[in-house]
């Protein structure tokens, strides 16, 4: 089993890179919602990223990837190692990425989610707005 990595630069369509990965490792100390590990997850590439941002309401922690304590190295060379050694847990964790992605960042539900979001958040202005007016 050949082990290694390759430092790429800027790539016009990261599809047939991210798609070649066994595995995407982000250790991050601050992040929010890293387009590459939406494309990782819809590609069937597990990940190993920080647990910051909103990286823990993507990884479901042993399932689709590992959720890892930002600076703790020692946790994601663990976690990298066990990937690299069991093609088992390997393999089920690409499928999981997958369906994960299937289920969770469809657009459709993902702007339907963000629009009944918006929609709650003005409702709510307006009732404060309503409220703080009929106190004056």
């Amino acid at each position: 089993m050949a082990i290694g990595f390759h430092l790429i630069g800027d790539v016009e369509d990261v599809r047939p890179w991210v798609s070649s990965y066994d595995v995407l490792v982000l250790p991050s100390r601050l992040d929010g919602r890293p387009v590459v590990v939406l494309e990782a997850l819809a590609l069937g590439v597990p990940v190993i990223v920080s647990s910051v941002g909103g990286l823990p309401e993507l990884v479901r922690d042993g399932v689709n990837g590992f959720l890892c304590q930002p600076r703790m190295i020692d946790e994601f060379v663990d976690r990298l190692t066990k990937l690299a050694l069991d093609r088992e847990v390997l393999q089920r964790m690409k499928e999981a990425a997958r369906r994960s992605a299937e289920r969770n960042l469809d657009a459709r539900k993902m702007l339907s989610s963000y629009e009944q979001g918006l929609k709650a958040l003005i409702q709510s202005a307006n009732l404060r707005e309503q409220s703080a007016s009929r106190a004056d």
